[in-house]
């Protein structure tokens, strides 16, 4: 496959992201999906992910820092994720190269959202606890 095929493919597969990102947005939002933490529910403690959904609509309304006290590590990983997106497709378009260290980033970096589950319900750092700032 030349280059302009892979940039071709890289195109079609980041349309097709947000696409699905814009379509997950939607049901949230207007449809039928329910994101309520059945992890909260059950054990009144709050998961790596709460305040996620939260998150997503104070970013869409362009309230940055209420978006980072939803939830502070998702926040960061956003553009994060980006930047590593970016960089393993401009390897892939330009040199064909295989992306093995996204693998390796992926499993710290679950390492380190489960450690944020964790951490984040400590008595001393329940500032990381999803909060209302208006």
């Amino acid at each position: 496959m030349n280059q302009k095929e892979r940039f071709k493919k890289t195109v079609a597969v980041t349309l097709f992201i947000i696409a699905c990102g814009m379509a997950l947005i939607w049901m949230v939002r207007k449809g039928p999906l329910d994101m309520s933490c059945k992890i909260y529910r059950t054990t009144g403690y709050s998961c790596s992910g709460c305040g996620t959904t939260r998150m997503v609509e104070a970013l869409m309304r362009g309230r940055w820092y209420q978006a980072f006290r939803y939830n502070p590590f998702i926040a960061l990983s956003i553009p994060m994720g980006i930047l590593c997106y970016g960089i393993g497709a401009y390897r892939y378009i330009r040199y064909n190269a295989e992306n093995d260290w996204v693998n390796n980033a992926l499993i710290v970096y679950a390492v380190l959202l489960a450690a944020f589950g964790v951490i984040r319900n400590l008595p001393l750092l329940e500032w990381l606890l999803p909060t209302t700032i208006y």
